[in-house]
């Protein structure tokens, strides 16, 4: 699916992690598929960094009762042990902001950069007040808590505008909705 689809220019290095910290000898094999098209299909369109006081205020950015916090930590993977540091704001409010996008665009990807230490963070997504369904991150790791996970959202919500607001309202009853920054890209095609 396009929103699991893992973003590349030239190379792409692949690895599996198994057993604890890589210790255990495997016997694995695994096949992977690349289909590609002449031309590019996402183009990045605007970026939010939530922790930012400027970028909040340029993007309209609204969540009541938020607070900000130090994560110092890292992503999964084979750098798994160089640590990144970012402000992650958190909130049970709804959040909104406004996007630039291509009017000429089939969609777009909102890609989040998040805290993984609590798992199940879901929220109902609109896109100018229309749903736009449920963003759901199931996954959690409290070691290499810095998360990025992408949703996709429609163009029948998007194409012919090239601004749009984006609202995210955290699911009752589940964990605080977080993220340290937002990045949004257009289908082009």
């Amino acid at each position: 699916m396009l929103a699991e689809a893992i973003g590349y220019h030239s190379a792409i290095r692949f690895g599996i992690e198994h057993g604890k910290r890589n210790m255990v000898q495997p016997d694995y094999s695994s096949t992977a598929f690349l289909y590609t098209q002449p031309s590019d299909t996402i183009t990045p369109s605007d970026d939010l960094n939530a922790g930012d006081v400027v970028s909040r205020l340029l993007h309209g950015y609204s969540d009541r009762d938020a607070t900000d916090q130090l994560l110092v930590s890292e992503h999964e993977g084979t750098d798994d042990t160089r640590p990144i540091p970012g402000l992650v704001h958190t909130t049970n409010a709804t959040i909104t902001f406004h996007v630039l996008i291509n009017p000429d665009n089939k969609g777009l990807l909102l890609r989040r950069t998040s805290d993984q230490a609590t798992g199940y963070q879901s929220a109902d997504v609109a896109i100018d007040g229309a749903p736009a369904g449920i963003w759901l991150e199931p996954r959690s790791n409290t070691a290499h808590r810095w998360l990025d996970d992408t949703y996709l959202v429609p163009d029948r919500l998007t194409a012919g505008k090239n601004l749009v607001t984006v609202s995210l309202t955290p699911t009752p009853g589940t964990p605080p909705w977080t993220a340290s920054h937002y990045h949004i890209d257009v289908l082009t095609a």
